[in-house]
């Protein structure tokens, strides 16, 4: 899936799926690999990436693995419009781990986010492998070459 420059089709989308939708904007730091785009609703902010039918479906069923075991993910939906597929979840409008790095982060802050992600690691590696089974893209090299498809160009 080629990407379409032209933000009117996102919005379109965008609006479309949620019709009470409103601020229809890009993130501050945009998507690398997928245009994304962020709205506003009456429930809260939502994040809408545009990628492709097997990682939007991918990202769904790895996220639902993921909440049926308690580890922090988003529930992700996916909808199609004009073609084009797209996921969309709840906004976290806390700052990214490289935001606090870049403000300043402590030494003790900082371990104990290694210690939160240990012990998340630590429970995605006690999913049983015989779960992971998404429709497609299975295998990293796989998602690489979905992803290098579907590259945002600068």
């Amino acid at each position: 899936m080629k990407p379409i420059n032209n933000n009117t089709f996102y919005s379109d989308a965008i609006r479309k799926t949620f019709p009470y939708a409103w601020n229809v904007r890009a993130p501050i730091i945009p998507g690398g690999v997928c245009p994304v785009f962020l709205c506003d609703t009456p429930e809260g902010t939502i994040v809408c990436r545009f990628s492709s039918y097997n990682i939007a479906y991918r990202n769904k069923t790895l996220g639902d693995l993921l909440y049926t075991y308690n580890i922090p993910a988003p529930r992700t939906r996916v909808h199609l419009y004009g073609g084009r597929w797209f996921e969309s979840y709840e906004y976290c409008p806390e700052q990214t781990l490289c935001e606090h790095m870049y403000h300043g982060i402590s030494d003790k802050q900082m371990f104990d986010v290694y210690k939160q992600i240990i012990k998340i690691q630590k429970q995605i590696s006690d999913i049983p492998v015989s779960l992971f089974k998404p429709i497609a893209c299975k295998d990293m090299h796989q998602v690489f070459a979905e992803n290098q498809r579907m590259r945002v160009q600068p």
